[in-house]
């Protein structure tokens, strides 16, 4: 059941879920391809650990800002209109992030990647919402599966070749480059049907609010949208990986090294998309419990991390973090799309989206923050990473322990 055979079926059975993933390839690798780009564009502009952090903070927080916005636009927009106008807008801010580094503009760098960042919170709503429209209910963790190894393998493949592209050929080919990753991904998209959503009753409420109010009427489907965000406490010690390539692993800022430092834990999270479903099975049950061992794995990989030399043992526990990151990305999806009543989906999903990158952010300024102010080690920072995911972990199984309908069975 977990074989590459069940992949390449669906994509060869389903040709418009097949545009959409290849939409979804040449988007998300286009997000990693220019990280690094702009890790080193801020390293050099700044000078700072901070700034490598404030990157990731540009490319997160707006997520969460704009979410009360883009989800009811979701529910309400041809979803693949809304996905064509993300990839645009974000190719043209890329141009506007190129010339902002030609003029050693640092708040016109970090304009441009936060309003970048905005159509990035439209396009991944967007998209999540576009899945169950495009193939059957029984398929959803087939194709959630394969969605979420894309986005390991882009991330591996996108940040490995940004780390060498962005050393021997420079910053801006770097983002020139992330141009194109953008405009393909909206010309297949613009093969899709429109993929409206169904027309919304005159008396349902569609306010933003209305759909937190749905999902306090539905714990469980509230303790699953928080699961992302759970999986964010790992987050800070993402920007400590420029740290260690340059004070652990090498004697000098090497974006070549911090690609392969990314490409790891992505192929780990690869790895884990296409066949966890096969190692522990795609029940509603079992999903919960493989959420869990997610976030142990996720943890005791960043605290081995803390005390690890050495670029091999650095790229294998990288490697187990990406496993347990998919772990718990891929069942969560598939536990969301079958709780949430269709008619909330742009608002469920864009409101887990967005708790996600809020964690992520704050996790990144808590832990840059006090590397900086030398509160912690470099070490110690990053163990603390591994660390803070036993408290989700923690959360989640006493939640398990509470009777409760499936997945399913909530949704109806």
């Amino acid at each position: 059941m977990g074989s590459l055979a069940n992949y390449r079926d669906l994509l060869r059975s389903n040709r418009r879920f097949s545009r959409l993933w290849g939409a979804e390839l040449l988007s998300i690798f286009g997000d990693w391809f220019n990280l690094v780009a702009l890790y080193a564009a801020a390293d050099a502009l700044l000078g700072m650990s901070s700034a490598v952090g404030l990157v990731l903070i540009a490319k997160t927080v707006p997520v969460f800002l704009v979410s009360p916005i883009v989800g009811p636009l979701v529910e309400r927009l041809p979803r693949r209109n809304l996905m064509v106008i993300a990839d645009l807008a974000r190719a043209l801010l890329i141009g506007v992030i190129i010339l902002a580094y030609r003029m050693e503009s640092v708040p016109m760098l970090y304009l441009g990647v936060v309003v970048s960042t905005c159509f990035t919170g439209l396009f991944m709503p967007a998209r999540t919402a576009a899945i169950p429209m495009l193939v059957e209910s029984p398929q959803l963790p087939i194709a959630n599966a394969l969605l979420g190894a894309t986005w390991s393998v882009t991330m591996a493949m996108g940040a490995a070749a940004s780390g060498f592209v962005t050393e021997f050929l420079g910053v801006e080919i770097a983002l020139i480059l992330d141009i194109f990753t953008y405009l393909l991904s909206a010309y297949l998209l613009m093969g899709l049907p429109a993929l409206r959503p169904k027309a919304i009753p005159e008396d349902q409420k569609t306010g933003f609010i209305d759909g937190l109010r749905y999902l306090r009427a539905h714990p469980d489907v509230a303790m699953v949208c928080l699961l992302k965000a759970g999986m964010g406490f790992s987050a800070g010690a993402m920007p400590l990986l420029n740290e260690y390539s340059s004070e652990i692993l090498s004697t000098r800022a090497a974006p070549a090294i911090l690609g392969l430092l990314f490409a790891s834990r992505g192929l780990g999270a690869a790895i884990g998309c296409l066949y966890a479903r096969s190692w522990f099975g795609e029940t509603d049950s079992v999903f919960r419990r493989v959420v869990l061992l997610g976030f142990i794995l996720l943890g005791a990989a960043y605290i081995a991390l803390g005390s690890a030399s050495g670029m091999v043992l650095c790229c294998v526990l990288l490697f187990f973090a990406g496993l347990g990151n998919s772990m718990i990305w891929v069942p969560s999806s598939v536990l969301l799309q079958w709780g949430t009543a269709e008619q909330f989906h742009g608002r469920v999903f864009a409101l887990e989206f967005g708790l996600m990158t809020l964690v992520f952010s704050f996790a990144v300024i808590l832990t840059t923050g006090m590397v900086d102010m030398e509160i912690v080690s470099l070490r110690w920072a990053m163990a603390g990473c591994g660390f803070a995911c036993f408290v989700p972990a923690a959360i989640w199984g006493l939640w398990m322990l509470r009777p409760r309908p499936s997945a399913r069975q909530e949704a109806a």
